[in-house]
């Protein structure tokens, strides 16, 4: 997707989806940024994930679920 982005700079077709080649867009409406990424990590090194095992946590604004 970002290799997509890159080569084209076409973001609103990435956050859009492109029913032509059957790719679904990212419901929350915009690409995760770094700092998204760094809550997630920050999140699990913390007290408040002491509890969470074995999980798979996609930080993808919903893509990976519709």
């Amino acid at each position: 997707m970002l290799l997509d982005v890159q080569t084209r700079g076409d973001v609103d077709s990435i956050i859009r989806g492109n029913a032509a080649e059957w790719r679904l867009g990212i419901p929350l409406g915009q690409l995760a940024q770094p700092s998204d990424q760094a809550a997630l990590a920050l999140f699990l090194a913390g007290e408040g994930a002491r509890h969470i095992t074995g999980q798979d946590l996609a930080v993808d604004g919903g893509q990976t679920t519709v």
